[in-house]
């Protein structure tokens, strides 16, 4: 249930260069939310920008006692409206709606045993808590009836910069692996993350599962290199939103059915954010 709110703003920190995590206190929504899921937020009282940012759960703020009490997203400053979002202090307030789209898949199979996150760009932002949902070290919405341990996660991250590697440690400090490839070498592997990806696979041990995060360019090499090396492959896209509930049709991507043409379009906002790489007609988003 989609739940609309005014909510306070507890933090907002700087993580690096133009990285920010916002922290905002919503109770209601932290409960529900999973992880791939997102919100919609806007300074509160403001109409520039008039339309809210969607931005992807990056983990939960709980209590003493362990109950969902605020949820954290950490954002790219960009334009007008993520540079509103940083101008925001304690106390200050935020409409927010969510949670919003589908989540990755959670459930404990055979196609989760050893899971790699492949994030590009900003796109690292769903992913702590997919890797502590998966891990079983915290749990999210309905609790899942999963054993801690039962899933191995390896996480792989492609930035232009050493600066823009900002909150590396968050995923450090979870105890699974973690790569990472700069376009100018600054840090880890020099050159593209699917790349590196790609030569992680070869070396092995294989994933069972590929859940990707990122630019445009970037998922389009992620759905290759699943099909090429057989390895059931999720992306989120980061598609540009308006309203984030599915009614204003500004967010579509092409995706595969049976009708006369091959595909027609889905809703990112509802239908996604996440796909199988396999349901998306790349061919169409390469020539637009």
């Amino acid at each position: 249930m989609v739940l609309q709110s005014t909510a306070t703003v507890l933090s907002n920190e700087m993580l690096g260069e133009t990285i920010f995590k916002i922290r905002v206190e919503q109770p209601a929504i932290a409960r529900e939310i999973l992880p791939g899921q997102f919100a919609m937020l806007r300074p509160h009282g403001r109409t520039d920008p008039l339309l809210g940012r969607p931005l992807a759960m990056y983990d939960v703020g709980r209590s003493d006692s362990g109950e969902p009490t605020s949820i954290d997203f950490v954002y790219l400053v960009q334009g007008n409206g993520t540079r509103a979002l940083a101008s925001l202090g304690p106390g200050d307030r935020v409409d927010l709606w969510g949670p919003l789209g589908n989540s990755f898949p959670r459930h404990p199979s055979n196609d989760l045993k050893r899971v790699l996150l492949l994030a590009g760009g900003i796109g690292q932002t769903p992913f702590l808590s997919v890797a502590k949902d998966l891990l079983g070290q915290q749990t999210y919405g309905a609790p899942a009836n999963r054993q801690a341990g039962e899933t191995s996660v390896s996480f792989i991250w492609g930035v232009r910069t050493k600066s823009l590697l900002a909150g590396l440690n968050d995923f450090q400090t979870l105890g699974i692996e973690c790569h990472v490839a700069t376009d100018d070498g600054s840090a880890g592997h020099h050159g593209r993350v699917t790349d590196l990806a790609r030569q992680l696979i070869e070396r092995g041990p294989r994933p069972t599962a590929i859940f990707s995060c990122g630019p445009e360019p970037m998922l389009v090499a992620v759905a290759r290199l699943g099909q090429e090396c057989q390895v059931p492959t999720w992306v989120s896209l980061e598609t540009r939103m308006a309203c984030g509930y599915g009614v204003c049709f500004s967010c579509v991507c092409p995706v595969k059915d049976s009708s006369p043409a091959g595909w027609d379009y889905s809703r990112v906002c509802l239908e996604g954010p996440i796909f199988r790489s396999t349901a998306i007609e790349w061919n169409e988003i390469v020539h637009q």
